[in-house]
């Protein structure tokens, strides 16, 4: 698998989605819906925050009138603790529903709450845990941005020393010094910072990245999102359109109508119209 088909599925929660080669899989809802619930068990297992457990758990199907499928319930003791939402029904082999799944939990205080973070072992082997008792995952919003750049960073180096043909690959989507897919975590940040003109500035930093890096397919299309929105904020619609349409052009001419950047095309253009009259 290359490094644009592991990197640019569709975003999904959690942050790093099971794979049938992965058999390490986060959990969903340990911070939302679930959180008292995951909680209270590890509470009951003796752990208040800062707390860790390694416990086995159960799955179970459960329907969510928020979703069209199935979702996979992982209970601990009787007690819902978080979803597998972003693992498909095909990756999930029918014992995993008749056997103990390893789970492994994490709670800390964040801005006065606690916060629950967990993960379940999928294979039937020794778990190889990413975090442990003594390194502990990121709890806050801050740490996890940080830990996913530092992700990104060390695929980024793995890829590039495993051939010449990858490490050009890689130095193509450095624009500026910086590879492009080090820029989601500082665009996010300055977007939420209300810095729109600095977000902006690194989006088109980014997207010059992706379409230097885009080997022959369509360019990443996260940035475009994101100057997209931020121009929109703005109200500077004929730059909006500019940006959706130098994405555009990299479509074949038979799906570039289907794409969801026509329609915001369409409405930037629309929006131009109106400032004009």
């Amino acid at each position: 698998m290359g490094l644009l088909s592991r990197l640019f599925k569709p975003r999904e929660k959690p942050e790093a989605p099971f794979t049938a080669g992965n058999p390490l899989a986060p959990l969903a809802g340990t911070t939302t819906n679930r959180s008292r619930d995951a909680q209270n068990v590890m509470e009951r297992h003796g752990q208040t925050a800062p707390g860790f457990l390694e416990i086995n758990a159960i799955l179970a199907r459960e329907h969510s009138d928020e979703r069209s499928e199935d979702s996979f319930a992982v209970s601990v003791d009787g007690t819902t603790i978080g979803y597998l939402w972003t693992v498909r029904t095909v990756d999930l082999r029918p014992e995993l529903f008749k056997r103990p799944v390893p789970v492994q939990m994490f709670s800390d205080v964040v801005d006065s709450n606690v916060r629950v973070e967990a993960w379940a072992w999928l294979a039937p082997t020794t778990p190889e845990w990413k975090w442990s008792e003594v390194k502990r995952p990121p709890m806050s919003s801050e740490g996890k941005a940080a830990q996913r750049t530092a992700d990104v960073q060390q695929m980024l180096r793995s890829t590039a020393s495993s051939s010449p043909n990858q490490a050009q690959h890689v130095a193509d989507g450095v624009v500026g010094g910086v590879h492009y897919l080090e820029l989601v975590e500082p665009i996010k940040q300055a977007k939420r910072e209300g810095r729109n003109e600095d977000a902006l500035r690194l989006c088109y930093q980014a997207i010059e990245g992706a379409e230097r890096g885009r080997q022959g397919r369509e360019p990443a299309p996260a940035y475009t999102r994101h100057a997209a929105i931020i121009l929109r904020k703005l109200k500077r619609p004929d730059e909006e359109a500019a940006v959706l349409e130098r994405y555009l052009r990299f479509l074949p001419d038979e799906t570039r109508d289907l794409h969801e950047f026509s329609e915001r095309l369409a409405k930037a253009r629309e929006l131009q119209q109106r400032v004009q009259e």
